[in-house]
């Protein structure tokens, strides 16, 4: 880990229930991202180094995972850089070249616009000094009552709310 960066508190550990494949730690099989704020790219990023288990061709990094990854890294810009607990309303993604399993990596978004109800954000991955893929999304920050109906959370922990709409 770079000494420049921020750690970011992974406020969803009080959540019920939450067992992110991306992000818990407690996941048993997951990626169990630590996300960061990286001044220097003004982003949010997260090291990891994809396991082999998780390929789709041998090797490679399945684009799914990849994806997923992207999808993440951004909702954790919004929490962090936008101030907003977000849903992904869409997601376009380009794969440029194969991710490698065993390699180290880097995750990173970046906040393009940050409305009241939307948020745009630009993620990728690094590794082997190259870019391996890149999206673009808009994310919505929803209401309390959009966010109880759709996480099933009742009550609503109150550490999520300055971060609704």
């Amino acid at each position: 880990m770079n000494p420049d960066w921020t750690p970011i508190e992974n406020i969803f550990l009080q959540f019920p229930g939450y067992n992110c494949v991306a992000c818990s730690p407690r996941h048993a099989f997951g990626f169990r991202l630590k996300f960061y704020h990286d001044p220097e790219r003004g982003a949010v990023v997260a090291p990891l180094t994809p396991r082999e288990d998780m390929a789709g061709y041998p090797g490679i990094l399945h684009g799914g995972f990849q994806a997923m990854l992207m999808d993440e890294v951004c909702g954790w810009a919004a929490l962090h850089l936008a101030g907003k607990i977000v849903f992904t309303a869409s997601l376009t993604l380009r794969f440029a070249k194969p991710m490698h399993t065993g390699v180290p990596a880097l995750v990173c978004a970046r906040i393009d616009k940050a409305g009241s109800r939307l948020v745009k954000a630009t993620s990728w991955i690094e590794a082997e000094g190259e870019r391996k893929a890149e999206s673009e999304g808009s994310f919505y920050n929803p209401t309390l009552p959009e966010f109880a109906a759709a996480t099933g959370a009742d009550p609503v922990p109150g550490v999520y709310l300055p971060y609704l709409r």
